[in-house]
């Protein structure tokens, strides 16, 4: 506003709630997932350079690398109505994310069925998400189906620790979910497998009857991040049903006409069996239930199949069939240049693919073209990758 003088005065501007922020965000792109979880949130502080965390990922670190986050019950003596109003108004008019983590505890001390949708929405802010499910666990009668409803719109941290509180559920329908796409999750699947594996019923799903594309492809999904042994999560060690899942898989893959999702996980449990698998139980069957994975591998039209998934760079699932074509023997330098060249979106293993498969004449350009996609200073991360995996190019 311009004072006496007529010189412009800027006045500081209030920051919008948290409540507000997700309010745009509902309006702007439905119930979710949100972009980035919905960061930044509104105390977030722009400052170029700095380093933060993922929207709950510190949160979802600690629970899940041995800290138990605080569940605090000093709380005033008020009356519980006292309390979930004090509660709701931190939810409702915080800016600060402390503030409003301590309004979604109380509230799940306080609160009832009338705040499934305030702590739904919320809780579709991933920094919140922890708080929220465990709020909706002690308010709500048909507490899963609230918690599911949550965590079927989060997709990185908030969707571990939505399905992490689904653990054991007898509800069908979320059962059915958690084998189907429950598990997946955008920082690591390995999390979640083993929930699926187990509270999903994976083995009897698979053995019941039909099974449908969905089914077929979540399984091999969650049997290839439960033979990971570099995962996050609980392995195929852990699983009871493992070797007896292993074999319904690999039966149902033969029936069926060869897709890429089942070639991807025919080569990872194929892998683990000729690997990890001489430490587990299972060792002494090893060799037994390695051919029908070896014979799933050597299917007629494969490397065809591959090549096919790799024709258009502009396809969001390209990335998918970059390691079964190296596992196939095969070396596509030319269709994995084409997409680099072409999208600065580009998954960053098209980076490492591409300067495996590069020949010398190919890795000169390869070269080139990252100095012009990653000119010095930049300093992000898909450009400091590059530069590890082009690097000993240079010195070729």
């Amino acid at each position: 506003m311009p004072n006496s003088s007529g010189t412009v005065i800027l006045l500081p501007m209030t920051s919008p709630t948290v409540y507000d922020h997700a309010r745009l965000l509902l309006a702007a792109h439905g119930p979710g997932p949100w972009p980035d979880g919905g960061d930044p949130l509104p105390d977030e502080a722009a400052e170029p350079g700095a380093v933060r965390f993922a929207a709950g990922a510190l949160d979802g670190i600690m629970k899940h690398h041995s800290r138990e986050l605080p569940d605090s019950r000093d709380v005033p003596a008020l009356s519980r109505d006292q309390l979930r109003e004090q509660a709701l108004d931190l939810v409702r008019t915080g800016r600060d994310r402390e503030d409003v983590k301590r309004g979604l505890v109380l509230l799940g001390e306080s609160g009832d069925e009338r705040d499934r949708g305030l702590l739904i929405l919320i809780g579709t802010l991933e920094h919140f998400t922890e708080q929220a499910v465990t709020a909706l666990r002690r308010t709500q009668v048909d507490a899963d189906q609230a918690i599911c409803t949550l965590g079927r719109r989060v997709a990185g941290w908030g969707r571990i620790a939505a399905v992490d509180q689904l653990e054991g559920t007898a509800d069908p329908e979320i059962r059915a979910w958690l084998l189907r796409d429950g598990f997946r999750n955008d920082i690591d699947h390995g999390y979640l497998a083993i929930t699926a594996a187990t509270t999903g019923g994976l083995l009897d799903a698979l053995t019941a009857g039909t099974v449908d594309a969905e089914l077929f492809d979540g399984a091999g999904e969650i049997l290839s991040s439960l033979v990971g042994q570099d995962g996050p999560g609980p392995t195929i060690a852990d699983y009871p049903d493992g070797e007896a899942a292993l074999r319904a898989y690999a039966a149902l893959a033969a029936a069926r006409e060869p897709t890429l999702e089942a070639l991807r996980a025919a080569q990872a449990i194929l892998s683990f069996l000729d690997g990890w698998a001489m430490e587990l139980p299972l060792a002494s069957r090893t060799a037994e239930l390695r051919e029908p994975y070896l014979a799933l591998t050597g299917r007629p039209g494969l490397r065809e199949m591959v090549l096919a998934h790799l024709a258009d760079p502009a396809s969001p699932d390209f990335w998918k069939a970059l390691e079964p074509a190296d596992s196939l023997g095969l070396k596509p330098f030319a269709q994995v240049f084409a997409q680099l060249t072409g999208s600065t979106a580009a998954a960053l293993n098209s980076w490492y693919y591409a300067t495996k498969w590069a020949a010398p004449g190919e890795a000169e350009a390869l070269v080139a073209l990252a100095d012009r996609r990653f000119p010095p200073g930049d300093d992000s991360w898909p450009a400091r990758y590059a530069r590890l995996v082009i690097d000993p190019l240079r010195q070729a």
